[in-house]
């Protein structure tokens, strides 16, 4: 299977196109291709915030993009459809990010700007952090830990957006 891919950082692209030209489904936020060996996963923070995906985005200097995991109600495994982003490099499969970014003109078809090629943090691949599910109960997600291949532009950084997550220190009251 071939790894290189004609994506261009910073482009737009469908769903559609990825699926047909990759092969995988045209649905869900983490598609394992079945033409190549890559992975793709989609942000949408419209969709997301609804089923508690609030952490996704840049961390304070760009240099971390903070991606939440799959699975809508219960606390997120480590398994299932969040194994291709935890495998891929085992697997010597790439990891390729996209965010939606509008619709494709006069339709209701969504863009996904492609954001570029990443790796899991080999050091500290991911957090679990709290979130609602789409009930509003409270859960664990996995927010993975993805470091980019290459420089990402600013201005692609910027149509992600920042997480909350933070790399400093967190600190707990706890009982004395």
């Amino acid at each position: 299977m071939s790894t290189q891919l004609p994506l261009i950082v910073g482009e737009l692209y469908t769903r559609q196109d990825i699926a047909i030209q990759y092969g995988g489904s045209r649905q869900g936020g983490i598609i394992a291709s079945t033409k190549s060996d890559s992975v793709f996963i989609f942000m949408d923070r419209a969709e997301g915030n609804q089923f508690g995906y609030v952490y996704d985005g840049f961390g304070e200097n760009g240099s971390v993009l903070h991606y939440t995991g799959a699975g809508q109600d219960g606390d997120q495994p480590e398994s299932h459809a969040n194994s291709p982003v935890l495998t891929h490099a085992e697997k010597g499969r790439t990891l390729h990010a996209f965010v939606a970014d509008g619709f494709v003109a006069g339709t209701q078809t969504k863009r996904q700007r492609y954001i570029g090629e990443f790796f899991l943090d080999p050091a500290r691949p991911f957090e679990r952090m709290p979130a609602p599910d789409k009930k509003g109960a409270l859960r664990t997600v996995i927010v993975f830990r993805l470091l980019p291949v290459a420089p990402v532009p600013d201005n692609v950084i910027q149509t992600v957006g920042t997480s909350d997550i933070t790399d400093r220190a967190r600190s707990m009251e706890v009982p004395t």
